[in-house]
């Protein structure tokens, strides 16, 4: 038995990976972000180079800025003089003269104030210069209109008007340029302060990035550090689930030995080899003892030869339940003798608290590791496991070759042993016998007394019969009560004869059995090989064949094979085919013998099937009726012949017949079937027939079998309202008791009773006239069957029958013939009839082989 789960080692190797790929991401983690502080830390130096240069630009461009804004200061003032200039002339044309300075001096201060917009930058400096431009084309609008006035020479209030606004216009555009140095120096100011914030924020960030990296350098060691105490730690696991699973591997190493059938001292010797290396490093001894039979099993490891005698002694007096703290101690005197100073006892306990025996284990040195008693337990569990499969096995083997009850060989073990026998007669060139036993009477031992009391008489038989057989020979149990028994080396057929007549003269013998002495007999076949087979099963049916012959012919005898035997079979074996086959094609036909009474009128009809044969036309009940019995064809045939007799009793009413009882034999086959009764009552409904017209006859016997199942059995069909009426009475143990608790309406006679009717000496007529006595006090009728002639109709009569049947009155008639006898009671029937079917019934018993003809011929026809 191999167990399928993974290792703990392979389970450490899955960890291990899952713990390599999460180790692989957080290095990629870890290197995504140190790339990225390293790309911020180069942006942040990068800002502060670039923090640096535009420090430096910035002040150029204020340095310029004041430069410029000092040229449009110059430039105004030159331009203001010019205009004053052009004013104080007083002819035009030196006006116009004196203007063209002038212009030239606005083209200037227009030309510096374009690039003072340019390259002066943002700022409050720059939007005042904006108001500047602005107030100065105010400036020079007010002045151009005062030089027009001036050019005109007019001295009036306009004049002075322009000269006051000029004045104003430009002293505000002067204002106005005087504050820009100021403004220029405080946005120098703010931008470097700008710049300077802007670098401290970036030194501070590189502190950070300095100071993180720092931490997660420390974060690092610690955890390195701690990998490398994992690390160890994980060896350590490593090794100990090393251990474990080679520890497990050993343990289904064991498990498969003993799921593979492995003898106990294989099993045990793996579970001290696996117990020794697991405790390889503690230097020890190790043992197994197994109590199993009347001999203990020692299994030694790692242990000297004198301890091994010592352990030898120990086992012996274990098992002879010498006591256990005296026998411990010596071992442990024997084990420290040679350098075991320690000795552990585990027992081996098996189910129901047996004593299975113990596991020793010696240790150098004194130790009580966890690990070591878990080892000892597991080879406790291993040992118990190996004993107790051990054990079981051997229970199996028994139970698969020998009979629970009687010990004796099976079937199985009979087969093996016949064909070791034949194969020895084979190579010394002898014969062996073969002999079938069937008891004779155990179904009526095992029906009155119990099968207690039957296997009681089965085992008193088998030891009967043991006692008479050889050591070379075996006695085997089949089943039931058949025995077989195989004879080697026999001298001939009559030698096998004869020890059967001994089998039997011992078997003959009373039993004593519950108070009662019981005699039975047995009928046995005998074969013999090489004459009556060539193998095994050739030369065990011909002994089955032979068995049945004994038992066909009166049972409590012995029979010898020979080939006329195996002819009948064969054509028992065919006839029971064509059996089947006309089961189901309906080759039967319902005959009817009517019952008459003391007047000689038709009192009830009893039905009776014929098988018309294709061949051999009609074939007597005398033989296929056992025939369907054994076979269990007698149910299926039993339905139809119940089936057809209602069928045709509602015919003859349709038609206006007063038709009487119509008696159905029923076997005890049949009423063994639980749903019997409910077969009865769908036939009824089918064929829409008043109970009270069908009668069913059941045999004596199938009372004294099943007494019990019977009469609940009767009890359903009489509830029906179908009348039952006791077939072959006196036959068997007939018994008043059933008779007054069974709603029972009729007793036929057994035929027996009516044919030595008129033999005085016999007294056969006193009793006749006893059961008629006895049955019409308990209110029932009589039917005597078989009356042959005109004397045993007319004793039939004397005695006080009810009802008399036979050839005599009537034939089995044809349904045809039936009718006309009902329709006409008085005209009788033809006789030509009779004749045809008295022949064809001869020609068909001429048909068959002689074997058959004599069974037909014992059996008798009804």
């Amino acid at each position: 038995m191999s167990i399928v789960k993974p290792t703990l080692l392979a389970n450490l190797a899955e960890k291990l990976r899952a713990r390599a790929a999460s180790s692989s991401r957080r290095r990629l983690i870890v290197l995504s972000a140190a790339a990225l502080m390293a790309l911020l830390a180069l942006v942040l130096v990068w800002d502060i180079a670039a923090s640096a240069s535009r420090s430096r630009r910035t002040e150029t461009a204020y340095q310029e800025g004041s430069g410029f804004v000092a040229e449009i200061r110059g430039a105004v003032l030159e331009n203001r003089f010019a205009f004053l200039r052009a004013i104080a002339d007083e002819g035009h044309e030196a006006q116009g003269l004196a203007a063209e300075p002038l212009h030239r001096s606005d083209r200037q201060v227009e030309s510096l104030l374009r690039n003072s917009s340019r390259r002066l930058p943002d700022g409050e400096a720059r939007a005042v210069l904006q108001r500047f431009v602005v107030a100065w084309k105010q400036h020079t609008a007010v002045r151009d209109s005062e030089l027009a006035l001036a050019a005109q020479q007019r001295g009036d209030a306009a004049l002075k008007v322009e000269v006051e606004l000029g004045a104003a216009s430009f002293e505000k555009a002067r204002s106005t340029l005087e504050g820009i140095g100021p403004l220029l120096e405080a946005d120098l100011r703010d931008a470097k302060d700008a710049e300077r914030n802007r670098a401290l924020l970036d030194v501070a960030g590189l502190a950070l990035l300095g100071c993180v990296a720092i931490a997660y350098l420390l974060l690092c060691l610690l955890r390195a550090r701690r990998r490398l105490a994992h690390l160890h730690a994980l060896e350590e696991k490593n090794e100990s689930l090393r251990v474990e699973a080679q520890t497990e591997h050993q343990h289904n190493r064991v498990l498969e030995l003993i799921s593979g059938k492995e003898p106990l001292d294989r099993v045990l010797d793996a579970v001290v080899e696996a117990l020794h290396q697991q405790q390889a490093d503690q230097a020890t001894g190790c043992a197994v003892v197994a109590f199993r039979d009347a001999v203990p099993t020692a299994v030694v490891r790692n242990v000297s030869h004198t301890l091994v005698l010592a352990l030898k002694r120990y086992t012996t007096r274990m098992a002879a339940k010498d006591p256990v703290d005296v026998c411990k101690n010596e071992l442990r005197e024997a084990a420290r003798a040679e350098g075991f100073e320690a000795c552990r006892f585990a027992p081996v306990w098996l189910r129901g608290n047996e004593d299975g025996g113990w596991i020793v284990v010696f240790h150098k040195y004194e130790t009580e590791s966890a690990r070591v008693k878990v080892q000892v337990h597991r080879a406790q569990r291993a040992a118990t496991l190996a004993i107790e499969n051990a054990k079981l096995y051997e229970q199996l083997v028994q139970q698969a070759h020998f009979d629970a009850l009687t010990e004796l060989p099976n079937r199985l073990m009979f087969h093996d042993r016949l064909h070791d026998a034949m194969a020895h007669a084979r190579r010394y060139r002898t014969k062996v016998a073969i002999l079938w036993l069937d008891l004779d009477g155990f179904k009526r031992v095992n029906d009155t007394l119990g099968h207690r009391a039957g296997d009681t008489l089965l085992r008193l038989a088998s030891q009967r019969l043991q006692a008479c057989v050889r050591e070379t020979d075996t006695l085997a149990r089949l089943g039931g009560d058949e025995f077989t028994v195989v004879l080697k080396d026999v001298r001939d057929l009559s030698a096998a004869m004869a020890a059967a007549e001994e089998f039997l003269k011992v078997l003959r013998q009373p039993f004593r059995l519950a108070n009662h002495d019981l005699s039975i007999g047995a009928s046995i076949g005998v074969s013999v090989y090489p004459d009556h087979g060539e193998d095994v099963t050739a030369v065990v049916k011909s002994a089955d064949i032979a068995m049945y012959r004994a038992k066909a012919l009166g049972k409590n005898r012995v029979e010898a094979f020979d080939s006329s035997m195996a002819d009948a079979e064969r054509d028992r074996l065919e006839l029971e085919i064509e059996l089947r086959a006309a089961i189901e094609g309906e080759e039967f036909e319902l005959y009817y013998q009517p019952q008459v009474d003391a007047q000689g009128r038709v009192g009830g009809l009893e039905a009776l099937a014929r098988w018309n044969h294709r061949t051999k036309g009609v074939v007597s009940p005398g033989w296929f009726i056992p025939m369907a019995e054994t076979s269990g064809l007698i149910v299926s045939l039993g339905a139809w012949v119940l089936r057809r007799a209602c069928q045709q009793c509602r015919e003859w009413m349709d038609i206006g017949l007063d038709v009487p009882i119509v008696a159905v034999n029923v076997s005890a086959v049949q009423l063994a079937h639980a749903d019997f009764a409910d077969h009865v009552r769908q036939c009824l409904a089918e064929s829409h027939l008043a109970p009270a017209h069908l009668e069913l006859e059941i045999t004596e016997s199938s009372f004294v079998s099943n007494a019990i199942e019977t009469s609940q059995q009767i009890e359903r069909i009489r509830e029906l309202g179908v009348r039952i009426s006791i077939d072959d009475f006196g036959t068997c143990y007939s018994s008043l008791s059933y008779l007054h608790r069974l709603p029972v309406d009729r007793l036929k006679i057994d035929r027996s009773f009516v044919r030595d009717i008129n033999d005085a000496s016999a007294g056969t007529a006193s009793v006749v006239r006893a059961i008629v006595v006895m049955a019409h006090s308990l209110g029932l009728f009589v039917v005597a069957e078989g009356a042959e002639n005109e004397q045993q109709a007319k004793a039939i009569q004397e005695a006080g029958c009810d009802f008399s049947q036979g050839y005599y009155f009537y034939r089995p008639l044809t349904a045809g013939a039936t009718a006309h006898l009902l329709a006409c009671p008085s005209a009788g029937i033809e006789r030509h009839e009779l004749e045809a079917f008295e022949d064809g019934l001869a020609e068909t018993h001429s048909e068959l082989s002689p074997s058959l003809q004599g069974e037909v011929s014992s059996a008798g026809a009804d």
